[in-house]
């Protein structure tokens, strides 16, 4: 009989006996009552437990111990890689442990004396471990060690209130408690997705003494008003602070934190005004309409519909998002009536997006960057990825720290999806063994601890991915794609970074014009878009797929650089510049760098060769928004106008042998709705023309990519 324990962002969660022979009656847990502070008889794990366990934990326990041996088995018969039988990939990341490969949320394996010791996941909100109990020391324990010497309380029944906002709308919103505390600092968490299904991530800050206050937004589930998403954040977000910093059971201190949605509602309340958030943890946050969704760069993010249909009632509804027919979906015209004549329902605030094509007032009462010069000097930990499709109110939020209203912050951009910290391989594409990190929910409490606690202490570890030591305000970590590997600065982008810039057709060859063409046309037809390659079913709307194929078409114009003679490291946000004209009055603009490789060997690479080329960084611009977005200006048929783009965030090295390609085109099917062409909002039009799109270069249409260099 052997004894292993559960554990979920460094709080014991569970004491799990195991018999040789594993069946539900001789597998048996002692689960622990985050209400009693105490732990449960033990009790068989049966299917119904077991499912209970997979839902809170992501680990199915029969599975895992079944087959433990199974398991051993392989990693004695294998060095460094070996596949199950039921096709799960593993490979070997040290001595003690072996890492589970294309797979989102993977299970890893740890490994003692040729024996599975423990298991471990991990997700965008927490780290979850199984270990057997005389292993300890191989686990991630070790970074809560510090933090588990302080108390651990009990949580007390949480309270329900009704919060009134200033125009009479009352806002349900729930408290926990630790137990036996009548004041703690708060932790605010607003929400569109359910507060009772939300509060389940972050309850464990309750157990470590915190208040945990979980909102339903206007409008959601159990909240009165009008949905409109992002519309009343602000104001409401003022509100709600303003009741708790009354209420008996706030200390004075008073943070937030959430992801997406709940990232963006952190800095709209911010941008209200108040004095009085003292801390923030902003996981890839929600940007502004026309920086980031639903109007990036001023066209329609169709790959947002997944999330309409999912937000289409008063309870989020993720089933809806499950379909085999979104191609059919995103060809239906008008735009506006989408959901209409598939969910046979009108969806108000999606309409408003499609009504409201230029940046107005609409869009304004929602924009927190417009209004952030009211944002205090509030201590902010940031959480993104490069591959985050809210990626760009990332990159808001740090602009706000480069302008210095911000003064302590840590930022962590890794290689991640919107779900960030769940994948180590993406759209084939290996990202490495250290893309995921054990120590993401540890950093966040400690933020929170830091700038909460009456007496604070911040912990200090030295974690794969932070060679830093002491004061722990400031740093930013960052991956590296390429080399695969985690860097440590002090500021983003990186103060090592230096600028250069590569020019169209002389740094850039072009690729789809003779050497001495100074121009290069393309017609652009929006009844026959060129794809951007994402699966929105996934609801995740960037990835670093391979162009290579889409580069083939003749509406995507290419500038490929020579193969680079050394590695070439590159970091921060690019921006592309170039001249262009068109037939129509109104287009739209695709960027996108890729990394160029020969399928073969780098060093058989040539622009001519059968290459992969995988996407780093993309940007999108609608011509007719090139001055302003609140600025429409229709294109003069054959005028030659200059546009610039910034792109998402990076940082990757180009190895030697590779090639820096920067392709334009003016579609990007699944990721925006097309642009009819005709200067009139193409969400109301069901007519389209084809534009003959012309791209200049040359010494009087000096176009260029501004890349910035890392100095190592």
């Amino acid at each position: 009989m052997s004894h292993y324990l559960l554990y979920k962002s460094g709080i014991l969660m569970g004491k799990i006996i195991v018999d040789s022979d594993i069946t539900p009656s001789t597998l048996k847990i002692e689960l622990y009552n985050e209400y009693t502070n105490s732990f449960s008889q033990a009790k068989p794990v049966n299917d119904a437990l077991n499912k209970h366990l997979i839902t809170r934990f992501g680990l199915d326990l029969i599975k895992l111990f079944s087959k433990k041996k199974y398991y051993a088995t392989l990693t004695v018969k294998n060095r460094e890689h070996f596949t199950t039988e039921e096709g799960e990939k593993y490979s070997r990341a040290s001595k003690h442990l072996w890492l589970q490969r294309e797979k989102q949320f993977p299970i890893d394996i740890i490994i003692s004396n040729d024996e599975v010791v423990g298991y471990i996941t991990a997700t965008r909100e927490s780290i979850t471990f199984i270990i057997r109990d005389d292993m300890l020391h191989l686990s991630p324990l070790s970074y809560w060690e510090e933090a588990n010497t302080r108390p651990l309380y009990g949580i007390a029944r949480k309270k329900n209130f009704m919060v009134e906002m200033s125009d009479g709308t009352k806002l349900a919103t729930d408290l926990w408690m630790p137990l036996g505390l009548e004041r703690a600092p708060v932790v605010l968490v607003r929400t569109p997705y359910g507060k009772t299904w939300q509060a389940q991530a972050y309850k464990p800050l309750v157990n470590r003494g915190f208040a945990l206050i979980v909102q339903d937004v206007r409008g959601r589930d159990d909240s009165e008003g009008e949905w409109i998403p992002f519309y009343y954040e602000r104001d409401d977000g003022y509100d709600s602070i303003e009741w708790i910093t009354t209420q008996p059971f706030y200390n004075g201190k008073l943070g937030m934190i959430g992801a997406s949605y709940s990232g963006f509602v952190q800095w709209a309340a911010a941008s209200s005004g108040t004095q009085k958030i003292d801390a923030m943890v902003s996981i890839v946050t929600a940007g502004c309409a026309f920086i980031d969704i639903p109007r990036r760069g001023g066209g329609l993010v169709s790959g947002s519909l997944v999330w309409v249909f999912a937000m289409s009632e008063r309870r989020v509804n993720f089933e809806l998002m499950k379909r085999d027919d979104w191609d059919r979906i995103l060809d239906i015209r008008p735009v506006i009536t989408i959901p209409q004549r598939v969910l046979n329902r009108r969806v108000e605030f999606f309409e408003m997006w499609c009504k409201n094509e230029g940046y107005n007032d609409f869009w304004e009462k929602q924009d927190w960057f417009s209004r952030r010069e009211n944002i205090k000097d509030i201590p902010t930990l940031i959480v993104s990825g490069w591959y985050d499709d809210n990626g760009m109110g990332t990159t808001q939020a740090i602009d706000i720290i480069n302008e210095k209203r911000i003064s302590r912050y840590r930022i962590v951009l890794g290689p991640w999806m919107h779900r960030a910290n769940s994948t180590r391989d993406i759209a084939g594409i290996d990202l490495g063994n250290d893309a995921i990190r054990y120590d993401l929910d540890f950093e966040y409490y400690n933020w929170l601890y830091t700038h909460l606690a009456d007496n604070p202490k911040s912990v200090n570890h030295t974690s794969q991915s932070d060679d830093t030591k002491g004061e722990r305000n400031n740093i930013v970590q960052y991956y590296l794609t390429g080399e695969n590997r985690w860097v440590t600065d002090t500021r983003w982008p990186p103060s090592n970074t230096q600028e250069i810039e590569l020019y169209l057709g002389k740094d850039l060859l072009p690729d789809n014009a003779p050497s001495l063409t100074k121009e290069v046309s393309y017609t652009y037809d929006p009844e026959n878009p060129a794809p951007n390659i994402i699966d929105i079913s996934t609801n995740e709307l960037s990835t670093p797929a391979d162009y290579s194929e889409v580069e083939k078409r003749p509406d995507v114009v290419t500038f490929t650089s020579l193969p680079l003679e050394k590695p070439l490291s590159v970091a921060g946000e690019i921006y592309v510049e170039f001249y262009a004209s068109s037939t129509a009055p109104d287009t739209d603009w695709v960027v996108r760098i890729t990394d160029v490789y020969s399928t073969e060997t780098s060093q058989e690479s040539s622009i001519n060769a059968a290459n992969r080329s995988i996407k780093v960084a993309e940007g999108f611009l609608r011509a007719k928004y090139r001055e302003s977005f609140r600025d429409e200006k229709l294109m003069k048929p054959g005028e030659i106008y200059r546009f610039k783009i910034r792109t998402s965030k990076l940082a990757h090295t180009f190895k030697a042998g590779h090639m820096i390609r920067l392709s334009i085109t003016s579609s990007a099917k699944n990721y925006l709705f097309p642009n009819s062409n005709t200067g009139r909002n193409p969400a109301l039009e069901t007519q389209f023309v084809e534009a003959t799109n012309t791209i200049y270069f040359g010494k009087k249409y000096p176009g260029k990519i501004v890349i910035r260099e890392i100095k190592w």
